[in-house]
């Protein structure tokens, strides 16, 4: 048996020993993500339209739990003036490598050619803007990355792309109460369908028919919740989305989670991608300097904003970068840029309920987490 997601030949017919999938379900998952493959992709001028242009997945659950996972900072952390000290490299976790492409088949075409034809840049900001990328996840929220190599290597958060035990009991309580509000309103249905009085009026047959389609929608959204959570952080590129500012979608190859930051590493299928080289400024940043964010806030894909490097901050065991330039859910992941268009930092979280303060990881930390060495 040969294993359909890694390749690997096997006695086993159900279920792989080397990448440890169930045949049987991973078939039924392919399936599923092929037939969501068939929407209409996001475009970045969906955007203009504020707030209405926002595409929510799976209706009202997916918009629990989108309030569920975004990752915020409680509290103010403690000030500190001190720079980032030098970091060692952290272990990985490698979630999931899908096979690369083969090397007999033709390389796609550049990315960064075809986004400078589609969407030529008149800034180094708006050359930023085509290095960075949306992510879109199964559970229903939107997140950034960036670029960091021109061989489609990408940064992101890793709240992002996976869920952590306390974001999955969440969810699994979710899940819960759903099933039995369910199983609640078919067995009332049942019941209203065995009196004769009430199914004697065309009215309550009308409003029972419409009340059973209900009930099956919430039923499917609930499956899906399931699937999520079954699949969660054992195999990410099924519940995550990659998409450039031009709407084409890019299948992810390769994931590292790191297991002591909020970072990630995916690799997606693609030739000569665009991206961003770091800030000589990332290791002295002076308050008041101009930064900038690129990201997809709400939804609402590809959107600039501006502010200032406020100062150093010491949170969860490192020095990050405040900013006044807003962090909102959408815009974790993306850069963090300086007035050339180079990057400083991660965007990572905002201080709740205070507005328009953000937090980034230093650069640094990326390229000593994951041993990158993006153009210096």
């Amino acid at each position: 048996m040969i294993c359909p997601k890694c390749g690997k030949e096997q006695a086993s017919t159900t279920e792989c020993s080397f990448c440890g999938i169930i045949f049987e379900k991973y078939e039924k998952r392919k399936s599923r993500v092929e037939a969501d493959s068939a929407e209409p992709r996001p475009r970045p001028e969906a955007a203009s339209g504020g707030r209405g242009a926002v595409i929510l997945v799976g209706g009202a659950v997916v918009v629990c739990v989108a309030l569920l996972i975004y990752l915020v900072i409680p509290g103010k952390p403690a000030v500190s003036p001190k720079k980032p000290a030098p970091l060692h490299v952290q272990n990985m976790r490698v979630v999931n490598h899908r096979s690369q492409q083969d090397a007999s088949e033709p390389q796609a075409d550049s990315i960064k050619r075809k986004l400078l034809a589609e969407l030529p840049p008149r800034n180094s900001i708006e050359a930023a803007r085509n290095a960075t990328v949306l992510i879109r996840t199964a559970w229903g929220t939107y997140g950034a990355g960036f670029f960091i190599d021109d061989k489609c290597d990408i940064v992101t958060n890793r709240h992002v792309v996976a869920l952590d035990d306390q974001q999955l009991e969440k969810l699994r309580a979710l899940r819960d109460n759903m099933q039995k509000t369910i199983e609640y309103n078919r067995r009332k249905i049942k019941e209203a369908r065995s009196n004769p009085d009430i199914m004697a009026q065309k009215r309550n047959r009308d409003l029972l028919e419409e009340k059973e389609k209900e009930v099956d929608a919430h039923a499917d959204q609930c499956q899906k919740l399931s699937d999520i959570i079954e699949t969660a952080n054992s195999a990410v590129s099924d519940n995550i989305r990659v998409f450039l500012a031009d709407g084409t979608e890019l299948p992810v190859q390769w994931e590292q989670l790191s297991d002591r930051y909020d970072l990630a590493l995916l690799t997606v299928l693609g030739n000569d991608s665009p991206f961003i080289r770091p800030s000589p400024l990332s290791r002295n940043l002076m308050q008041g300097q101009k930064l900038f964010t690129v990201g997809n806030p709400d939804g609402m894909q590809f959107t600039v904003t501006g502010g200032i490097f406020s100062g150093y901050r010491d949170f969860g065991g490192m020095s990050v970068l405040q900013t006044d330039a807003p962090v909102n859910p959408g815009n974790s992941g993306g850069p963090l840029l300086d007035e050339n268009g180079r990057v400083v930092g991660v965007n990572t979280a905002k201080l709740a309920p205070a507005e328009n303060i953000g937090f980034a990881i230093p650069f640094a930390y990326v390229r000593a987490e994951f041993g990158k060495e993006a153009s210096r």
